[in-house]
């Protein structure tokens, strides 16, 4: 019983060691955070995240939205979004640049969002580009998004394999 308790009182000291850490680590990145958000012009949400993922390399990812044009009588926004981002694909580090232009409006008693938007997403180490059009419609109990995707390079990447494709304007 005495070496079940020891061990037990053991691995709490570590857990606990292990929390103290992690909340240390946590907080710097925290303050890290802030320091970027900051430099970000403009009023709007700004969310940036820094950390580690399983093969212990570091991540990291920046959204921001910015009011352009408010119409607060007829509850209205007109938006932009844009975010940047590293991800892993084929264990190839990789950076993503997205662009966006949107419009909300609050309807039906203010029970309904809908929305249109226009995205423009880049892939930088690739070269691979394209753009999107969307519509949403948002309310308490569901969410319902609607996007078409076109590709606006001749490299082409789905699921980290790469293809050329031929692009023709007329």
């Amino acid at each position: 019983m005495k070496k079940l308790l020891f061990i037990f009182i053991l691995v709490f000291v570590s857990i606990a060691k292990a929390d103290d850490l992690n909340n240390l680590s946590n907080n710097a990145l925290n303050k890290i955070a802030d320091k970027v958000t900051k430099l970000i012009p403009g009023e709007g949400p700004t969310e940036i995240n820094l950390g580690v993922n399983t093969n212990y390399e570091p991540t990291w990812s920046i959204l921001g939205v910015r009011s352009l044009l408010k119409m607060e009588e007829e509850k209205r926004n007109i938006f932009t979004q844009f975010s940047l981002f590293n991800t892993n694909i084929s264990d190839d580090e990789r950076y993503i640049l997205n662009l966006g232009l949107g419009h909300r409006a609050m309807m039906y008693d203010d029970s309904i969002i809908l929305g249109v938007n226009s995205f423009f997403d880049w892939d930088i180490g690739e070269a691979h580009k394209r753009g999107s059009v969307g519509f949403e419609a948002r309310g308490s109990i569901l969410e319902f998004h609607l996007n078409k995707y076109f590709t606006l390079s001749s490299t082409k990447i789905a699921h980290g394999i790469k293809e050329k494709s031929k692009i023709s304007k007329s």
